[in-house]
């Protein structure tokens, strides 16, 4: 029902906010400048997996799902921060900004980033959005 998913979605947004909460407790914060990128992330869980067409794709990844606006995007800076080099989206979450914008803001390098999406039916995509 209605109720249940606002409910479900309320609970959601309460757990991301202490996660952000948590993480400027940690003072994991975004370094000054590019070459002081230090993965706080254990590299065992920053392993890859080779794909047939030579990449290397990391076995670990932050989801998106409802990491919109302004907090959306300084969730994924900081994710990217910590050492997270895969980026889980899809274009029915709505956050093809968030996601650019934070990438930009890491100051990583784009062959650095490995970004996966979903496409949904062409006739809802947001054309506007996805830049």
């Amino acid at each position: 029902s209605e109720r249940r998913q606002r409910k479900a979605l309320d609970g959601a947004r309460v757990a991301f906010d202490q996660y952000l909460d948590d993480l400027k407790q940690l003072n994991l914060t975004a370094p000054s400048r590019q070459n002081e990128l230090e993965p706080a992330m254990p590299k065992q869980l920053n392993r890859s997996v080779p794909l047939s067409n030579g990449l290397e794709m990391p076995r670990l990844g932050l989801g998106t799902t409802m990491l919109n606006g302004k907090k959306g995007k300084e969730a994924i800076v900081q994710a990217l921060h910590m050492g997270y080099r895969l980026i889980d989206t899809a274009q029915a979450y709505e956050n093809e900004v968030e996601v650019g914008e934070a990438w930009q803001l890491s100051k990583l390098p784009r062959e650095e980033i490995f970004i996966a999406t979903k496409l949904s039916d062409d006739r809802s995509c947001k054309r506007k959005k996805a830049k």
